[in-house]
């Protein structure tokens, strides 16, 4: 592609308004004006963006317009001509105008029951905050812990296919046993990933520094730094700061990630934290409030996509893990989502879910104390999860051109705001495709070549890990 006919995504700015309406009445592409005249264009079939200018676009519509590059000689001046036979030569590379659906688009019918596995297990439901927009309200209710022997039955039965065990709650901290939790699963296997998910409230120092070593990750949530708790209802910086202060200065700072939620009020708030993390070289994720029922004040609670980009921005000035992961060539495919695949939601009583976000009672899978592992996995609501989280399956998703780009709203969120777990949300579903435009705008590069090579790079890796973890 020409200079006169592409721009790299530094050029290029987020969209000015809430339009993301489809410029192209094409099935196979989608085409997306964003500011300073440049369009964002999508290949359907090859699954693949490209960015350009006005003059690209021009090319791009007498491409589709005429059909075949000789008509479109016909139609153009001759000081043009050179510059478009460079603009279809990088559409070539990429296969861009094929029509044949990519391999990477294709969703495979195949079972994900013996797929290596993370574990979210909940090991109590007990809290000591009050957050307003908790996911686990209904289960906090009723308050259960298992007694270690009975956690071990669990354990035993998912170590053998477990690649990440998260340790979570409630406040994992708070279950009594949590120390023979992690020496357990550490006597398993050292390459176990141990993530301790934790509020931040309840003191680390309870555990001994042996037992912490054996711990991978320290995820300790966090919206501001001073003043009130805010809709973390019972959260003192004071806590906070004592537990981080005890990790670093035993020298696990590079384990530390904060995780924090963006609510349509509290970005100042984020920003504080974001320079916190990047001053002290720690990784930190922000995911946006979500609903949890379909009324109206629960949608204006949501942060905006460009307060969420303004946060990504900040801390860009430090040398910590906070710092955005630089722009790639490929776009990850969302072709299913993990719930009832790879990812597995583990209650404290023993139920299992979908994932982390699905602890409802339409969800339950089975139980881990009463029944074998592929039980819980090999069954028609997990088969449905794969149909109802596919975006070629799913009827509300299925003729989308955004589909296997989005992957649709998360089915934790959509589930609590249309009490269907196949329904649709207008407001999430535009939230959705804003956020993968946004992605595509700001974080990929546009480059034919690398963008060949990167899908080649991720691909062979991962079907490697897919042929490794079918003979498991």
């Amino acid at each position: 592609m020409s200079e006169d006919s592409r721009s790299t995504c530094d050029t290029a700015t987020a969209p000015g308004d809430d339009s993301y309406a489809d410029l192209c009445s094409d099935d196979n592409f989608y085409i997306h004006r964003i500011e300073d005249g440049h369009y964002l264009v999508l290949s359907v079939a090859k699954v693949r963006p490209i960015l350009i200018n006005e003059t690209g676009k021009q090319f791009f519509d007498l491409l589709l317009e005429c059909g075949t590059r000789e008509a479109c000689h016909a139609r153009l001046f001759d000081e043009d001509v050179t510059d478009f036979d460079a603009f279809c030569a990088e559409l070539d590379l990429l296969e861009f105008l094929d029509r044949e659906p990519d391999k990477r688009a294709i969703d495979p019918e195949r079972t994900y029951s013996i797929r290596r596995k993370i574990f979210y297990l909940q090991l109590t439901n007990r809290c000591n905050l009050n957050c307003t927009y908790c996911f686990n309200v209904e289960q906090r209710r009723n308050v259960h812990d298992l007694p270690l022997e009975q956690m071990k039955v669990i354990l035993d039965k998912i170590l053998p296919v477990a690649k990440e065990i998260k340790l979570t709650g409630g406040e994992p901290l708070l279950y009594r046993d949590l120390a023979a939790v992690i020496e357990h699963i550490r006597a398993f296997s050292e390459d176990t990933v141990i993530d301790l998910m934790s509020n931040g409230m309840s003191e680390f120092s309870r555990l001994d520094l042996e037992t912490l070593r054996k711990v991978n990750s320290f995820c300790v949530s966090c919206d501001r730094l001073h003043g009130d708790c805010g809709e973390r209802i019972g959260f003192r910086v004071d806590k906070f700061q004592k537990n981080i202060d005890y990790l670093i200065k035993n020298g696990w700072a590079n384990k530390v990630q904060i995780s924090s939620v963006a609510t349509a009020f509290n970005e100042e708030d984020l920003k504080e934290v974001r320079a916190y993390c990047a001053a002290n070289g720690f990784f930190h994720f922000v995911a946006a409030r979500c609903p949890r029922s379909d009324a109206d004040d629960e949608f204006t609670q949501m942060p905006t996509i460009e307060s969420m980009r303004r946060l990504q921005r900040t801390g860009l000035e430090g040398t910590g893990g906070a710092i955005p992961v630089p722009p790639k060539t490929a776009i990850e495919l969302r072709d299913r989502c993990g719930a009832a695949n790879t990812t597995i939601g583990i209650g404290p009583e023993g139920d299992c879910y979908p994932c982390q976000g699905t602890y409802f009672p339409r969800f339950k899978l089975g139980n881990l104390l009463s029944q074998r592992l592929t039980e819980v996995v090999d069954t028609p609501l997990a088969e449905e999860m794969n149909r109802i989280t596919s975006p070629t399956k799913k009827a509300v998703c299925s003729t989308c051109k955004l589909r296997h780009f989005c992957g649709g709203p998360c089915i934790g969120n959509l589930y609590p705001a249309t009490g269907d777990p196949g329904g649709f949300s207008p407001a999430l579903c535009h939230f959705a495709k804003r956020v993968v435009i946004d992605r595509l705008v700001h974080d990929v590069k546009f480059d034919a070549a690398a963008t060949i090579l990167e899908e080649e790079r991720v691909a062979k890796p991962l079907a490697e890990q897919a042929t490794r973890e079918d003979s498991v």
